[in-house]
């Protein structure tokens, strides 16, 4: 089977131009084995990482070329005879990541790799969901275990880790600081639900804002 797939045939310098070293390419699709699943890709999300494997500068340097992209939402189109119990079925909505190989048509991947797509989220939605999404939960839920009704001051609260932060403290019963670059990012913030946002380019000296806004206690949180 032939599949489209962006390829990356060169390391890519970080001043650039990034996007003509991305080419869209012809190339064989992966094999799916008896204990991997195979998705038809509909969505790929951008990580930081994705720019650093491109750059050359992420602890994991796949041999060239190598097609990028880490995170993806898609159909599941084949299941290894091995998983048939795995809880996935053919026509299955999912969202998964895997180092590389999501800027293709079609990628195979482990079920541990694998979640179904919450309903009511699109495929471009659940593209982005995972990284950020679990990056937060370990944070607020398995380190900082927040309970409700702590202070949270999450930093860079406008970034795709920072509003979902932002928004699993708020779920958990948390009263949410944010500091962000810009008034645009503050409102985006505040629409995710953060109870204070601080503008740390016109403010910045924020240690007092924070000591008035906890009355003195200091934040019980700080997610950085």
């Amino acid at each position: 089977i032939i599949m489209r797939a962006i390829q990356v045939t060169r390391i890519i310098p970080e001043e650039g131009p990034a996007l003509d070293d991305l080419k869209v390419s012809t190339v064989p699709a992966p094999v799916c084995g008896s204990s991997s699943i195979e998705v038809r890709v509909k969505a790929a999300g951008t990580n930081f990482y994705d720019v650093l494997m491109l750059q050359g500068k992420y602890q994991h340097k796949p041999p060239l070329p190598f097609i990028p992209g880490s995170e993806f939402s898609g159909i599941v189109s084949k299941v290894g005879k091995n998983v048939l119990n795995s809880g996935f079925n053919v026509g299955d909505h999912v969202l998964g990541s895997s180092l590389v190989g999501a800027y293709a048509e079609i990628i195979v991947t482990s079920p541990a790799q694998l979640s179904h797509m919450p309903k009511g989220m699109t495929f471009e939605e659940a593209s982005m969901f995972r990284s950020a999404s679990c990056t937060s939960w370990a944070g607020m839920v398995v380190r900082a275990k927040v309970q409700p009704g702590e202070f949270v001051l999450v930093h860079a609260a406008a970034g795709g880790v920072g509003l979902t932060a932002v928004q699993i403290a708020k779920s958990l019963g948390a009263i949410v600081i944010g500091t962000v670059g810009s008034d645009r990012k503050a409102a985006i913030v505040r629409e995710a639900g953060a109870d204070y946002v601080i503008n740390y380019t016109t403010n910045k000296h924020f240690a007092p804002k924070i000591k008035e806004i906890t009355k003195g206690r200091g934040a019980d949180v700080i997610y950085d």
